[in-house]
């Protein structure tokens, strides 16, 4: 897996979406320091935190580790759209998007 790459694709996204790396550290239960770590790529995440990262950039794990490859233009942004996904045949980032949110009672 290609860190350094996983690792810009975060801090695009935390910056879209106008997050200091200290509230993204907040949001997925990781230090400062280790959000710093994963944008750079100099280390590599757990599952549970790169669902913790998902959940908090809103944007599917397959965005994230770089091998979502479908035709809709709003995935190559990251952003999970429902109806793309489904247009593609993505069910099982649904089922995943779907299981996130009923075990986070709904993104807060």
């Amino acid at each position: 897996m290609d860190f350094v790459a996983l690792g810009k694709r975060v801090r695009i996204r935390r910056k879209a979406l106008h997050l200091t790396q200290e509230k993204l550290a907040e949001l997925t239960g990781v230090s400062v320091t280790f959000v710093g770590h994963v944008e750079r790529g100099t280390r590599k995440l757990s599952v549970e935190t790169l669902r913790s990262l998902c959940i908090a950039l809103g944007v599917s794990a397959d965005f994230l580790i770089g091998i979502y490859k479908g035709s809709n233009p709003q995935h190559a942004c990251g952003l999970l759209d429902i109806p793309g996904f489904l247009r593609d045949g993505c069910f099982t980032s649904i089922i995943c998007v779907v299981m996130n949110y009923h075990t986070n009672d709904g993104y807060k």
